[in-house]
């Protein structure tokens, strides 16, 4: 199919240091976003092969947990996060297009509103712990807000997760000589240790199965020194990001950090994610936002 060709294009040329520079500007002006919505147009559902089994598995387990959507509704902090929500769990059981008035496409992590409400906000003591720094693009979105909010961030921490190679060498080449930012060269999990990598750019994921060259390191956060005064934890790490809540579970219970956790990666983690960051903190104020029209980037954000 031509939607399978043009992602492993795709995720092939991000695996090359000459077109990953191109790749990431494409992402940061969104251009890869549109492609994406094309590509994947809900209108283009019927077309495709095995249409029903294709939607069927979230169909399934969104009418199994109704009951544990309905009270994540009722525990979101504002009508805004329950419609975003509801709208992309309706695009992942039946491809109900979402409307531009339930997604936002440029703030993912810094939503306008709440950055606007004074919800969030990057002081200029922050401890940001980056799960996922890819090649830099939230790093420059807290430098530049912290810049912008407090004339300055000197006293500003970052540290930046980032198991892929090519990624961390583009980090560093970037980065290297600013004293705030703490590379690691690791995943992130339960615990510290070793598990298998599957490197495709931005797509890179932590797996169960490879070889000996595969195998990076991960952290757990709590066993991380620089981690342990965290004010922020984001995480994008496709699909690990239950196992690395974890792994920082100490961590985010005795400095209830702002959380900025992507959810779809699965129908599973639509639900549990939110539930685990209830249950592990209920001060938290929950809300969800969508930063595209499709099954991508459902973030939830946690504040207290």
């Amino acid at each position: 199919m031509l939607r399978d060709l043009i992602y492993d294009f795709y995720h092939k040329v991000q695996q090359n240091k000459r077109f990953l520079g191109l790749i990431a500007w494409l992402q940061e002006h969104y251009v890869t976003v549109v492609i994406g919505d094309i590509v994947n147009e809900p209108s283009n559902v019927k077309y495709r092969r095995n249409p029903e089994k294709y939607l069927s598995k979230s169909r399934e387990f969104f009418a199994k947990n109704k009951d544990r959507v309905k009270n994540i509704c009722n525990i979101l902090a504002d009508e805004k996060s329950r419609v975003q929500y509801m709208a992309a769990i309706k695009y992942r059981v039946d491809r109900r297009p979402i409307k531009h008035s339930e997604y936002s496409l440029t703030d993912q992590y810094f939503p306008r509103d709440l950055l606007k409400k004074g919800l969030i906000s990057v002081a200029s003591d922050t401890v940001f712990v980056d799960g996922g720094a890819y090649n830099g693009d939230t790093i420059r979105k807290v430098l530049k807000i912290a810049c912008r909010q407090n004339g300055g961030a000197d006293d500003l921490r970052i540290i930046a997760f980032e198991p892929g190679k090519l990624n961390m060498s583009v980090l560093k080449k970037e980065f290297e000589k600013d004293r705030r930012i703490v590379f690691k060269h690791s995943g992130l999990s339960d615990k510290t240790g070793e598990l298998y990598f599957h490197e495709q750019g931005s797509s890179s994921y932590l797996t169960s199965k490879g070889n000996e060259n595969s195998v990076i390191p991960v952290s757990a956060i709590d066993e991380v020194p620089e981690c342990k005064g965290a004010t922020w934890i984001k995480m994008d790490i496709e699909g690990a990001e239950m196992d690395a809540l974890e792994g920082a579970r100490a961590t985010i219970k005795h400095n209830k950090p702002i959380l900025t956790i992507c959810i779809y990666h699965s129908d599973e983690d639509m639900v549990r994610i939110v539930e685990w960051v209830h249950e592990l903190v209920p001060d938290y104020k929950l809300y969800i936002r969508q930063h595209t029209r499709r099954n991508h980037e459902t973030v939830l954000y946690a504040i207290v």
